[in-house]
C-alpha cells in the first residue's frame, strides 16, 4: 500500500463513490430529482415516481395543475447575474430599457391574477399578469405626423412614440382590423456596466472558447485566422506555433500564460462564458463577442442582408453566447441541428449543432476579414420585437415592481416554466437515462398532438438537460446529463446513438409506430394519454415486455370513452392505477413543501373558479378538479381522439380561397365573449411524424379553422373609436380577411348585430350575412332534434375523416368542445345540451365552440344564386326562416342537403 500513488487512489475512490451513488439513485428517483435537478417532489408526485420504479405499468389520472413544480416566477437580469421576482427586495439593482442600472424602490403585495405567455417573433417569451403594463409601439397609431410612419432607423430611440397597455389589452387586440400583428416593443440598448478586472483579455478568451483546446491553453487556427498570431505579437504574448500538415493548412498556437487563468475561471474541460465576462463593460463584452465570431462566426449572406451567426456544439457555451448578444442590444434567433462531418463520402454525426443568428448594428468581427456591411434597408425592424401571440396560462400569484428609472421600465426575462402534468414525466425520463447504462437504455414517448410532444414534454426534458449542465458547470453536481437533444426530439449520446425519442406516429400506423424499439431498460411514456387511441397504447405496450421495462400513461381524465379510461373500467390488474385530485395538492392539504414553489401548484382559487364556471356535475369539473373519470356525467360529442385528429390535421389553404366567418355574439363586460372563427378551404397535407411539418399533399379537401378575435363589453352597434360596436368590428374583420360570408346566430343578440351590418352596407356588398338558426329543423329528424345537434355531429364526422384543421394551441375551443354533451330524446334522436340548460346548471356558454360550428357549417346549398345581380352596396342576408322552408322542402323531396 505504501507504493500506491495517493492521487490514483483518490481518483479510484471517487469513481467508486460515484458508482455507489448512482446505484442508490436507481432505486430512489425522488432523491435523484432533488440532488441532480434541485427539484423537490410533493407526496403524490413521489408516489408516481416510486410506482414507475416498482411497477411494470403505471397509469395516472391527474387533475389540472397538480403535476407542476418548476418555479413559475419570472427571472430578471441584474449586474451580477439573474434574480427571480420572489427574491427581489427594495434597493435591488435591475436594468432599464436604456441599458442603465436602476434600483427597485417598491414592491406590491402578492395577489392572484390571470397570467399570460407573451411570445415575440424571435421566439422569446415572457409570462406576465393581466395588469402588467408594457410600453409598446401600436401599428394602428403610426403616422407621418409623429414621425413613425416612415424614416425611423432605430426604434430604441423612439420610446416617446410608445403607448402604455396591459397584457390583457394586448391579448384582446393582438391584430389590427386588417389582420396585421399590432404590437411591437423596442429592444433594450446595450447594458451599461463598469469595466471589469478580467484575468484573460476578453477577445482572447472568446477566441479560445471558439477554437481552443478544451483541456489546455492552445488554439488551433486555419489560414483565414492567422491574423491572431499578429494580434498576440502586438500584445507581447509568449507563444509557440506548430504548423499542421499541408493538407490541414493551419497551425496550433500554444500560449503558456493561458492555462492557469483558464483553470481559475473554471472553463478548462468545461467551456462556457463566466458571469464576470457577461457582466463586464460594453466594450469588453464586444471584444469577447469579436473573439467568438473571429473563431466560429459567419456572415449569413443567404439571408440577403447583414445577418450574422455562430455554430457551437456545447450547449452551455451556446446559452452564454445568446445571453451575451442580448446584453449588446440585439434580438437573437436560435435553432438546432446535427453537427456532422463527411469523410470519404460518409456523413458522421458527432452531436448537436446549436446555431444563433442575429442582425448586429455594428461589425461583430475584428481581425478575420469577414465581409460584413450594414445596410439601411429595413434596419429599424431589427430594433424592435413583434408580439406574435398572447396566450392565457392560468391564474396564480404575482406582484408589481417599482423602479427609479425615468421611464419606470425595467427588463424581465423568461423563467423555466411548465404548464402541464408532464413535469414529473420529464423528470422520470431524465432519471431513467442517467441511472442506466447508455448502451442498454431507451426512453420513448408519444402524445395525441405533435405540438404536445415538442412544446410540452420534450421542452421540459430540454429544460432539465440544460439545468443539469448548468449545475455541473457551477460545480453543484459531479456529472451532467449525457449526450444532447435534437430539435426533432431525439436524445442522442455524444457518439450520435439515439437513446430517447418523442414522436406521434401517423394515423393508420399507430400500432406499429414504435415497432423495432428494444432495450434492456426501456421506459415508454404516453403523455396526455386520454387522447391516445387503443392501437397506440398497444404499440407502447408491445415494446415494454422486458423484465426491466416500464410504461407510464399520464393525463387529465377528460375522455371517459378513451382507451386509457377502459383500464379503470376493466380494473386491469396489470396496471397500477392512480388518481391525483386538486384536493390532494399541498396547497389544500397543508403538506410541508417549499413556499417559494407552492405558487406553481393549483389550489382553492382554481377549484372555486371551475365550480362557478362549470358546476360540480360537469364532466370537466369531475376530470380537471377531482381527477376522476366522468363515467356517469353524460355523453360527450367529441372524444379526445377526435380533437387529436383535428389538431394533427394540416390543411394548407388554396391561394385564391376566400374564407367564411362564424360569430357568436355576447354583450357582457364579464363572462361570455363575442368570438369569431374563420374557415378556409384547402388541401389536406401529410405530415412528418417527427416534426409535424407538412411534407406532401394528399388530394383530400379540408377546412383550416382559426380564431379571428374575441372581446367583451362592446355594444352591439356603434362606431365609438374607444369601444366600437360588435357590428363595426365584425365588418372590419370580414373586409380585412376578404371573407365572402359571415354567419351569425340569429337568436337573441345576433339579430341586433345583423341589423348593424345591414346599416354598414355589408361591406359595400363584398360579403353575405347568413342567419344561423340552431334550433331550426334538421334534414335528418330521425337522428337529430335540431340543426345545432346535426352540425356538431357533422363536425365530429369531418374530424374523424381528417378534414378539419384546428389550432392545437387553442385550448379554449378544445376544452369547450370536450364539454358539449348530448342525450337521446324519446324517439331516439340526438339532442345537444342547450345553452339555456347549461345556464340553469351554472355552466358557461360554449361561445368558442359555437363560433366554430357557424364557420365550418356548409351553407352553400342555401346560397346558390344569391349573389346573382348584386351591385356594390347590395349586401345580402339569408334569413333563418328561409333556411327552415328550404329544409322542409328538401325533406318532402326526400333529398339530403349536405352539411
Amino acid at each position: 500500500m505504501s507504493d500506491l500513488n495517493p492521487k490514483v487512489f483518490s481518483t479510484a475512490l471517487e469513481a467508486l463513490e460515484r458508482r455507489a451513488q448512482r446505484a442508490r439513485y436507481v432505486n430512489d428517483p425522488v432523491a435523484w430529482a432533488k440532488d441532480m435537478l434541485d427539484q423537490e417532489l410533493w407526496s403524490k408526485q413521489k408516489e408516481v415516481a416510486e410506482s414507475v420504479r416498482d411497477n411494470r405499468k403505471t397509469a395516472v389520472a391527474a387533475g389540472h395543475g397538480v403535476g407542476k413544480l418548476l418555479d413559475q416566477e419570472e427571472w430578471h437580469i441584474t449586474p451580477t447575474g439573474w434574480v427571480q421576482t420572489k427574491d427581489i427586495t427594495p434597493g435591488a439593482e435591475l436594468f432599464d430599457e436604456q441599458g442603465c442600472i436602476t434600483r427597485v424602490t417598491g414592491l406590491s403585495p402578492w395577489w392572484d391574477q390571470d397570467v399570460y405567455r407573451v411570445t415575440f417573433d424571435d421566439g422569446e417569451t415572457v409570462e406576465a399578469g393581466e395588469n402588467h403594463e408594457w410600453d409598446v409601439l401600436d401599428l394602428t397609431k403610426r403616422s407621418r405626423a409623429n414621425g413613425t410612419k416612415s424614416g425611423v432607423k432605430d426604434w430604441r430611440d423612439r420610446w416617446d412614440a410608445a403607448t402604455r397597455v396591459t397584457t390583457k389589452e394586448m391579448f384582446d387586440s393582438l391584430r389590427t382590423p386588417s389582420g396585421q400583428l399590432r404590437w411591437k416593443i423596442p429592444l433594450a440598448k446595450p447594458l451599461q456596466m463598469p469595466e471589469a478586472d478580467l484575468p484573460i483579455d476578453p477577445y482572447l478568451l472568446g477566441f479560445w472558447l471558439g477554437d481552443g483546446t478544451a483541456s489546455t491553453g492552445a488554439i488551433t487556427i486555419g489560414e483565414s485566422k492567422r491574423a491572431l498570431i499578429e494580434w498576440l505579437t502586438e500584445r507581447s504574448y509568449e507563444f509557440v506555433v506548430r504548423e499542421l500538415d499541408r493538407e490541414a493548412e493551419g497551425a496550433t498556437i500554444f500560449i503558456p500564460a493561458l492555462r492557469v487563468p483558464l483553470k481559475t475561471l473554471g472553463v478548462l474541460d468545461n467551456k462556457h462564458i463566466p458571469t464576470q465576462y457577461l457582466r463586464a463593460s460594453e466594450a469588453q463584452r464586444r471584444e469577447l463577442l469579436a473573439g467568438l465570431m473571429d473563431s466560429d462566426g459567419f456572415v449569413m449572406k443567404a439571408h440577403g442582408g447583414p445577418d450574422v451567426g455562430i455554430d457551437l456544439t456545447r450547449e452551455a457555451l451556446f446559452e452564454g453566447v445568446v445571453e451575451l448578444v442580448k446584453t449588446l442590444g440585439c434580438s437573437v434567433r436560435r435553432s438546432t441541428g446535427e453537427a456532422a462531418y463527411t469523410l470519404d463520402g460518409v456523413r458522421h454525426v458527432t452531436g448537436t449543432r446549436y446555431r444563433a443568428n442575429w442582425r448586429p448594428l455594428e461589425n461583430p468581427f475584428k481581425i478575420r476579414g469577414e465581409t460584413w456591411a450594414d445596410t439601411a434597408t429595413q434596419r429599424s425592424r431589427h430594433t424592435a420585437r413583434t408580439v406574435v401571440s398572447v396566450e392565457f396560462i392560468e391564474r396564480r400569484k404575482g406582484r408589481c415592481i417599482e423602479v427609479d428609472s425615468p421611464s419606470h421600465l425595467y427588463l424581465g426575462g423568461s423563467g423555466l416554466i411548465p404548464t402541464h402534468n408532464s413535469h414529473v414525466a420529464a423528470i422520470l425520463m431524465c432519471w431513467w437515462i442517467d441511472v442506466h447504462p447508455l448502451d442498454e437504455v431507451f426512453v420513448a414517448s408519444t402524445a395525441p398532438f405533435q405540438a404536445q410532444i415538442s412544446a410540452i414534454l420534450w421542452k421540459q426534458v430540454r429544460v432539465f438537460h440544460a439545468l443539469a449542465n448548468r449545475r455541473f458547470a457551477q460545480g453543484l453536481i459531479d456529472h451532467p446529463l449525457p449526450g444532447y437533444i435534437t430539435s426533432q426530439n431525439e436524445w442522442k449520446t455524444d457518439d450520435g446513438i439515439i437513446i430517447g425519442q418523442g414522436r406521434k406516429p401517423p394515423d393508420g400506423e399507430t400500432d406499429s409506430g414504435f415497432q423495432g424499439l428494444h432495450a434492456t431498460y426501456l421506459l415508454a411514456i404516453g403523455d396526455e394519454a386520454a387522447g391516445l387511441g387503443a392501437q397506440l397504447i398497444d404499440g407502447l405496450t408491445n415494446i415494454t415486455t422486458g423484465e426491466h421495462n416500464r410504461m407510464l400513461l399520464i393525463a387529465n381524465p377528460t375522455d371517459p370513452s378513451s382507451a386509457m379510461a377502459k383500464l379503470w373500467k376493466t380494473k386491469d390488474s396489470a396496471w397500477n392505477l392512480m388518481h391525483i385530485s386538486v384536493f390532494d395538492s399541498p396547497k389544500i392539504t397543508g403538506e410541508d413543501f417549499p413556499a417559494d414553489r407552492m405558487t406553481a401548484i393549483t389550489g382553492w382559487d382554481y377549484i372555486n373558479e371551475r365550480k362557478t364556471e362549470w358546476g360540480e356535475s360537469d364532466p370537466r369539473y369531475i376530470s380537471r378538479v377531482t381527477g376522476q373519470w366522468a363515467f356517469d356525467a353524460g355523453n360527450s360529442v367529441f372524444a379526445d381522439t377526435d380533437l387529436a385528429r383535428a389538431a394533427n390535421c394540416v390543411v394548407i389553404p388554396d391561394p385564391d380561397a376566400k374564407p367564411r366567418q362564424g360569430w357568436d355574439i355576447a354583450r357582457s363586460a364579464k363572462g361570455d365573449y363575442t368570438v369569431g372563427y374563420t374557415a378556409i378551404e384547402g388541401e389536406v397535407w401529410e405530415t412528418d411524424p417527427q416534426t409535424g411539418n407538412p411534407v406532401r399533399g394528399t388530394g383530400q379537401r379540408g377546412l383550416q379553422v382559426r380564431l379571428i378575435d374575441k372581446w367583451q363589453g362592446a355594444p352591439l352597434v356603434g362606431a365609438d373609436p374607444d369601444n366600437p360596436g360588435s357590428a363595426t368590428r365584425i365588418d372590419r374583420h370580414a373586409l380585412g380577411e376578404g371573407a365572402w360570408l359571415v354567419a351569425i346566430d340569429s337568436a337573441g343578440l345576433g339579430s341586433g348585430v345583423i341589423d348593424g351590418l345591414r346599416d354598414l352596407g355589408f361591406g359595400r356588398g363584398k360579403y353575405q350575412v347568413f342567419e344561423y338558426y340552431g334550433s331550426g329543423p334538421t334534414t335528418d329528424r330521425r337522428a337529430f332534434t335540431n340543426q345545432r345537434a346535426q352540425h356538431y355531429f357533422a363536425l365530429k364526422d369531418m374530424m374523424f375523416a381528417g378534414m378539419i384543421d384546428l389550432d392545437a394551441e387553442d385550448e379554449t375551443v378544445m376544452d369547450e368542445l370536450r364539454g358539449i354533451l348530448y342525450e337521446y330524446d324519446s324517439k331516439g334522436a340526438k339532442k345537444i345540451e342547450s345553452k339555456d340548460d347549461m345556464k340553469r346548471k351554472g355552466k358557461k356558454s360554449p361561445d368558442f365552440a359555437d363560433a366554430v360550428i357557424y364557420a365550418s357549417f356548409d351553407m352553400s346549398p342555401f346560397l346558390e344564386g344569391e349573389t346573382v345581380g348584386m351591385k356594390p352596396g347590395d349586401g345580402k342576408v339569408v334569413p333563418a326562416r328561409d333556411i327552415a322552408r328550404e329544409v322542409t322542402a328538401e325533406r318532402r323531396a326526400r333529398r339530403f342537403i349536405p352539411v
